[in-house]
């Protein structure tokens, strides 16, 4: 049986972004049992905390515990990506069940179809009305625009997955073929531009020139945050 290990996560940032004040932790905003492509199960921890100088509603989170798995779903968005890609190559439901268990991760073939039809959904929504949407949320609330950015890897496949920083909410969810730099460009430009306030962006440490992509979209003075290991 595979050990579950426990993993608590704290925001990346630790200071308010509205008044500069020291965030203080107040509940966890979610804890479940994650299984990732290794095999691995953790149990992860994501650790809510709040501007007592503000004295407001909002929680701030852990950017790294929030890309493992969408809401709702224990498995890794690099297992989506696998059943996507597995799919995609006209893999059986017992062909690809029988790939996942030799990484040893346990799921039914309902829930093959059920990841598989949730990436569908994800990759038919309009990121355009959604992104302008988020950005003058956070431009009214923050006055930045700060956002986790993650890559995943899996045979030729990259899927990039853009949320608003502060909300959790996916405004960009992108499947590529291989890691073409201009049709990843093109893609992140909408996002990240120069005349744009962008502070903060959590992303990965490194990937094949991911990151050396987004500074140079990025304007000079955005604070770059990596991700935290697994």
């Amino acid at each position: 049986m595979t050990q579950i290990v426990t993993k608590n996560y704290k925001p990346e940032i630790t200071y308010c972004p509205k008044c500069n004040h020291q965030l203080k932790y107040c509940y966890s905003i979610s804890s479940k049992t994650v299984f990732f492509s290794n095999g691995k199960k953790v149990f992860v921890r994501n650790l809510g905390y709040k501007c007592p100088n503000c004295n407001d509603d909002k929680v701030y989170f852990s950017q790294t515990a929030t890309k493992f798995a969408l809401k709702g779903i224990k498995y890794s968005m690099k297992i989506l990506l696998m059943i996507y890609h597995y799919k995609t190559h006209n893999y059986s439901r017992e062909k690809i069940l029988y790939e996942l268990e030799e990484r040893n991760i346990t799921i039914s073939e309902r829930n093959i179809d059920i990841l598989y039809h949730k990436v569908l959904d994800l990759l038919a929504q309009n990121y355009d009305e959604i992104r302008e949407k988020s950005y003058q949320e956070m431009l009214t609330n923050y006055n930045s625009i700060d956002l986790s950015i993650d890559l995943i890897s899996y045979s030729k496949k990259r899927l990039v997955v853009i949320r608003d920083y502060y909300s959790a909410k996916i405004i960009g969810f992108y499947i590529f073929k291989s890691l073409n730099e201009e049709e990843l460009i093109k893609t992140l430009s909408k996002y990240v531009k120069k005349e744009l306030p962008i502070k903060v962006i959590a992303s990965v440490r490194k990937g094949e020139g991911f990151i050396p992509i987004l500074r140079s979209l990025a304007p000079q003075n955005t604070k770059f945050i990596a991700y935290l290991k697994i």
